[in-house]
């Protein structure tokens, strides 16, 4: 027989949540799983003040399949494929107010062991005090984090596939087990650890991973 379920659900931030699975009989011997989710928003709790739009949208997926075959009674073969993404974006840096109107200088206040968004600069309002501008304090924050000076930079972009296949056959008082698995997952990052409107502390990160692997087991009752 074959059955399934689905089932979705709304909450704060405009976020959704979508989730489905179901199991398909292809025949006597044959049976096939599919299962999915996905998560998504249009809406964040934070916002940065470089364009005054939210921050923190959620964007992943997943999906994977399980295929159940039984060719005869000595032998039975699973394969499960796999994949997904998330390319979310992560939480934007709070600026902290360091320099003093000399950069390299330290400001008094942090000298003194104390923060004062108020009093101390930003490097990238040094940098416009420096051009003759007023520079933004980094105190115009919300304490919470939920505005930031920073740039809208900080974002995922991860991606992974994979395959097992599984292969069980009994031999009398012996089993043969053979599980082949193959797999790429491809992390990136981008972080801005300055907090700032300017490109200071930008940090791209990318590595790719690829794993192959074969699994012989033999095992007997006797």
């Amino acid at each position: 027989d074959s059955d399934g379920y689905a089932s979705a659900t709304y909450s704060r931030w405009e976020t959704w949540n979508l989730e489905a699975a179901s199991n398909l009989a292809l025949g006597e011997n044959t049976t096939l799983r599919l299962a999915g989710n996905r998560q998504f928003s249009d809406d964040a709790w934070q916002t940065s003040l470089v364009d005054n739009k939210p921050w923190g949208e959620k964007d992943v997926w997943n999906a994977r399949s399980w295929l159940l075959f039984d060719p005869s009674e000595d032998t039975r073969v699973q394969w499960k494929i796999y994949g997904g993404e998330n390319n979310s974006e992560l939480n934007l840096g709070r600026a902290i107010g360091l320099y003093s109107a000399n950069v390299p200088d330290k400001c008094a206040p942090v000298l003194a062991g104390v923060r004062d968004d108020n009093a101390c600069y930003t490097l990238a309002g040094f940098v416009a005090l420096d051009a003759g501008q007023n520079p933004v304090m980094p105190s115009v924050q919300q304490r919470d984090g939920s505005t930031s000076l920073s740039e809208p930079f900080n974002v995922l972009d991860n991606d992974y596939a994979g395959s097992t296949l599984i292969v069980d056959h009994d031999f009398n008082n012996l089993r043969l087990t053979s599980v082949t698995n193959t797999e790429t997952f491809t992390y990136g990052a981008n972080f801005h650890f300055d907090g700032t409107p300017l490109e200071f502390g930008h940090n791209l990160s990318e590595s790719d991973i690829d794993v192959w692997s074969q699994e012989l087991r033999l095992t007997s009752t006797s």
